[in-house]
């Protein structure tokens, strides 16, 4: 694993702190609240949320505000060409499809309105729905 330091002129970084930063990859999935309790559960799970899926089932335009439908990311490759590595599988492509998904939630609107979808041969970046 030992390679030349990432760098340009102003950023010089080494392998040990790249490999530490990226352990265990880039994104997490958080609970908004805890489920700790069995009210708690019956709310956000069975039986409370059916109520929100039978109000989404009658007015679409709900699922902005009940789901994070209008804040998912896909990132898909086959690992074929990858920022200039090549083909490199899509197993060794991870780390850069979890860097392109964390991207645009901070630059990009997303939602049904304003998703984009970019294509480069077959890597897809979808944002929305």
């Amino acid at each position: 694993m030992s390679s030349p330091p990432v760098s340009n002129p102003e950023l010089v970084v080494a392998d040990e702190e790249i490999f530490a930063a990226l352990e265990g990859g880039k994104l997490s999935l958080e609970l908004k609240a805890p489920l700790d309790t069995q009210r708690a559960l019956s709310i956000a799970y069975t039986p409370g949320v059916a109520q929100v899926c039978r109000a989404i089932a009658a007015d679409n335009s709900l699922a902005a505000r009940y789901t994070w439908a209008h804040r998912l990311v896909a990132v898909v490759s086959d690992g074929s060409a990858v920022l200039g590595l090549g083909d490199i599988g899509a197993t060794a492509s991870l780390p850069v499809m979890e860097g392109k998904s964390s991207r645009p939630h901070r630059s990009q609107p997303a939602g049904p309105e304003g998703r984009v979808r970019g294509s480069r041969r077959r890597q897809r970046l979808i944002l929305g729905r």
